[in-house]
């Protein structure tokens, strides 16, 4: 019977002190479903329209999983020839990168077999990806070579090389930050990846001339000939750390050697090197000039910048670059 009384008093004293406590019970705000919007991408480099062409774009979207101000897990991956058809599903209380990589006039250069792509549109070792033009939501996949030089490319008899510094057209860009708004619309500039290099050899040549250029012990080019050579167009190189010129804006050392054997003899030969530098966005063009009496041989070089191209009506700052707002605005 006693302890009865107890744990009823006990039950008595428990029962006040949460009543006289209801007062200070704090609000609870509901919980918010996140909202969900469609948004829009575009792109500012300058290789078409917003029209289906042969400019193949690798697309990778990031968001910060954890919250924790890193937007380093993947949300979807996708691969597109049709600008008009970039529109991916967000999610609000999240944010988002964007990491793009371009080749420009990709389906006649890039190896593919049934709308598929290998480098540098690959998801894995030696695997391909479809062209479908359609972001695919898997947070386990996503394209690895985005970042990387390497490509595979269609030889002219329909088989395919893999190659660590291909000629080609490359473009990069990134946008971060993005929280996803009605109406919304993300624009990543992308800057070319590549430089070019032109070769010209004047002189009255009475004999054999070997220029060769390399990137430390990588052979870029190698011409040898008897008469004056001349590249007109030049060619174009992607970087092999295509990541890596995009943001660093890194330049390579070149060495250029000139050779010449005489007709004449031994003692017309030449001989003579020159350090370059190639730089992003930029044709160099080595001029090889063998005088006359055929006593010496010099080396002149000119840059001449590409200059940027969007197809994109924006401003272009002093710096060159696109100012792009990354939030964009509401409609």
């Amino acid at each position: 019977m006693k302890n009865l009384k107890l744990v009823t008093a006990l039950l008595f004293t428990l029962l006040y002190i949460g009543c006289s406590n209801v007062e200070n019970v704090p609000e609870l705000e509901p919980v918010q479903e996140p909202e969900s919007y469609t948004i829009s991408l575009g792109m500012g480099d300058g290789t078409e329209s917003r029209a289906v062409g042969s400019t193949i774009y690798g697309i990778n979207v990031y968001f910060d999983k954890e919250k924790d101000g890193v937007q380093d897990d993947i949300y979807a991956y996708g691969l597109f020839d049709d600008p008009s058809k970039m529109t991916i599903t967000l999610y609000t209380g999240y944010v988002y990168k964007f990491v793009c990589s371009a080749v420009k006039n990709g389906k006649n250069v890039l190896y593919y077999a049934s709308s598929k792509f290998q480098a540098p549109f690959q998801t894995g070792a030696n695997s391909t990806t479809l062209l479908g033009n359609e972001f695919i939501i898997n947070p386990g996949t996503y394209l690895s070579g985005l970042g990387t030089g390497k490509a595979v490319l269609m030889n002219d008899d329909g088989t395919s090389s893999s190659v660590t510094r291909p000629c080609i057209q490359r473009y990069y860009g990134e946008v971060s930050d993005y929280t996803p708004v009605a109406n919304g619309s993300v624009n990543i500039p992308l800057k070319k990846t590549y430089f070019g290099s032109r070769l010209v050899i004047n002189g009255d040549l009475d004999g054999t001339v070997t220029v060769t250029c390399k990137i430390g012990s990588e052979q870029l080019w190698s011409v040898n000939t008897t008469k004056e050579y001349e590249e007109k167009e030049g060619t174009l190189y992607s970087y092999t750390d295509v990541y890596d010129c995009w943001k660093n804006e890194s330049n390579y050392t070149a060495t250029v050697t000139l050779n010449y054997n005489s007709n004449r003899g031994d003692y017309w030969d030449l001989s003579n090197s020159k350090t370059i530098t190639f730089k992003r966005n930029v044709m160099t063009t080595i001029t090889v000039n063998v005088t006359p009496d055929y006593s010496s041989g010099t080396f002149n070089v000119l840059e001449e910048e590409f200059g940027e191209e969007y197809y994109f009506d924006y401003e272009i700052n002093g710096e060159g670059e696109l100012d792009v707002p990354v939030t964009p605005d509401e409609e």
